[in-house]
């Protein structure tokens, strides 16, 4: 007994099993691979970006899989595969930042050792 309605132990064994069935499906094991695969890359992020970038990218990707998990229970499965798609493009757009921002300190620790670190050799000296 649930409160005041009668729960069918058939039914909710039924229920169970049915709402066990979303791992076999293809979105959602490809959205799970996405997000182990964003944890172990967020390992190598410096500590600044891991704590920034790199949560955000783990928690857009977390996001998803519940999201796809939520739309296999549902009826009506558009609305939230609507905003799994949104999270999707705010996910996509994160990881152009960590592509571009790994871009930009790249081709600085690519020329810090050709640069002159020689007193005033920042303020131009005459």
């Amino acid at each position: 007994m649930c409160g005041r309605f009668v729960v069918d132990s058939d039914y909710l064994d039924i229920w169970l099993f049915l709402m066990a069935q979303y791992e076999h499906l293809p979105i959602y094991r490809k959205a799970f691979d996405l997000s182990i695969y964003l944890e172990n890359t967020v390992r190598g992020f410096s500590r600044y970006h891991k704590y920034t970038l790199g949560t955000d990218l783990r928690n857009l990707s977390r996001r998803i899989v519940r999201l796809i998990i939520r739309a296999n229970s549902e009826k009506d499965k558009i609305a939230t595969l609507e905003q799994a798609r949104v999270i999707i493009e705010e996910l996509k757009v994160t990881a152009r930042i960590c592509k571009e921002v790994r871009r930009y300190f790249g081709s600085i620790q690519e020329r810090m050792p050709r640069m002159k670190m020689t007193p005033g050799s920042e303020v131009g000296s005459s």
